[in-house]
């Protein structure tokens, strides 16, 4: 289902495919598939596309972290952080990302 969702995009006329919800709609995509270097790679095409948006760090750094990359993880989050307050003090209060946020939580 992934591979149908994702040639659609590739539909899409090539000048539009920056688009941010286009751009999105791939990450999501990906992520829900668990193809997750090539979520990875379209996480950092956002941030590159649209380095305010908070999603491309965040959605990275969950993509990092199912690789095994937790340290590079935080460091994303921390930028993540930084652009966008109100993520920071929801996934401080989350305990399902305890696990993640450890070091965070003691550290912010």
């Amino acid at each position: 289902m992934a591979d149908e969702a994702l040639a659609e995009l590739e539909r899409i006329p090539e000048e539009e495919r920056s688009h941010e919800d286009v751009e999105q709609l791939r990450v999501y995509i990906l992520m829900r598939a668990r193809r997750w270097p090539e979520a990875l790679a379209a996480c950092e095409a956002l941030r590159t596309d649209r380095p305010e948006l908070s999603l491309g760090y965040i959605h990275g750094a969950f993509c990092l972290h199912e690789l095994g990359r937790t340290a590079e993880a935080m460091e994303l989050l921390r930028v993540a952080f930084g652009i966008d307050g109100a993520f920071k003090k929801m996934a401080l209060e989350d305990p399902d990302l305890d696990a993640i946020f450890g070091q965070t939580k003691a550290d912010p």
